[in-house]
Formats: structure tokens, sequence, C-alpha cells
């Protein structure tokens, strides 16, 4: 079965799994400049300022009517569900959750800029069945995204695997971090009973290795 889009929090571990997964989704890299003139002409030469924030926004459905998957809850708790982890104020930040958008190869650290929702679909008795969500994120730092660039499988980005059959968080945590010896702190990290016998299934996040001096 395909991997299903995950957005998972940075801080407290809070995750929400789409459904339905998205038929595309679309990501915007930006470069800054700023323009030097050259004194007496009208030359003016574009100098590398900064890069932007990487942009990334898709589109997925909710769906209530029992057709799509059998088990099935409200469109409005599915959305309380959604917006408890991309879009509530973080107390303690005074800010919405960062987050890690994570499907297939792709991920992206980041925060919410904006979400919309359709309702296409309605019961007889006014009843929400199904919900077009248009939702867009803003990559949360700069240096994410230069690391990025460096290599994907950077020690220093956060990083979100589903377990699958025969992996073991010791052995990830070899190919991530290049040391089997961090899946204590791994399943500390992810509240979990122990490094064992984790179920299949089970959405592990590891984080960036923190590097002092």
């Amino acid at each position: 079965m395909p991997d299903k889009l995950k957005i998972v929090t940075l801080y407290n571990n809070k995750v929400f799994e789409v459904k339905i997964n998205p038929s595309s989704f679309s990501v915007s890299k930006n470069i800054k400049y700023t323009e030097d003139k050259t004194l007496g002409t009208s030359e003016v030469i574009q100098k590398f300022s900064q890069y932007d924030s990487e942009a990334l926004s898709f589109e997925f459905i909710l769906d209530a009517t029992g057709v799509v998957y059998k088990k099935i809850e409200s469109i409005d708790t599915t959305i309380q569900k959604f917006e408890e982890v991309v879009y509530r104020m973080d107390s303690d930040k005074h800010s919405p959750n960062i987050v890690c958008i994570a499907w297939g190869e792709y991920s992206l650290e980041g925060v919410v800029d904006s979400v919309k929702y359709d309702y296409t679909l309605f019961s007889s008795h006014g009843e929400a069945l199904r919900v077009k969500v248009s939702v867009s994120f803003r990559g949360y730092a700069n240096r994410i995204a230069e690391q990025k660039r460096a290599g994907k499988n950077s020690p220093d980005l956060s990083r979100i695997i589903t377990l699958r059959a025969g992996e073991t968080i010791s052995a990830l945590c070899h190919e991530i971090y290049g040391d089997s010896s961090f899946c204590v702190d791994i399943a500390r990290y992810n509240h979990l009973s122990g490094f064992r016998d984790v179920k299949p299934g089970t959405v592990i996040m590891f984080p960036p290795l923190t590097h002092n001096g």
C-alpha cells in the first residue's frame, strides 16, 4: 500500500495522516536579489541576497460517505484533528506549530501559510460528507533548505518514517545517523516503551542531531 502523506509536529509529535493522498503537489523555490546600480550609467546588476523560504501547496479530500474507506468519522472531527496539528496556536511559542510534511521522498519543515475548505457534498440532513482542503506551507528556516541541497540524507534534517515489517529502530538509526546506539534515544523521543518489538505501521520521527561547539 502506498505511503500516506503525514504532517507531524516537531515538538510534541502529534500526527495527521491523510486518508486520500493528493493527486499532486507544488513546490516553489525563490531567490532574492538586490539591485546594484553603477553610478553614471543605466546598468543594473542583480546581486544575490538570499534564498527565500521554500513553499509547498497541495489539495486533499476529506470523505465521510463511507464509500472511499470503511472506518469513517465526521468531517468536523477530522478538521479539528487537522487543525490541532497545523493551525492551532502553540501556547508556549505563541505561534502555529512547526511541522514536518512528509510524503515519499519529499519532506519540508515549516509552518502553515493558508488553509481553505471547499464543501462539495452534503447529506439530506445538511451534514458535510466531502470537503476539498487546499493548504500551503512555508519553510521554517532557510538553513533547512540549504542542508537539503547539500544532501537529503543529512543527519541534520528531521525524518519521518513509517516502520515497515522487518525494519528496526536500531537499523534505521545506523542508516540515518551512522550509529545504531541512538535507538534508545529515538524510542524515548517518540514516547515508546522501548526500541524492540515496535509494530509495523508505527510512525517514527528521527530528529536532527545537535552539535555542540
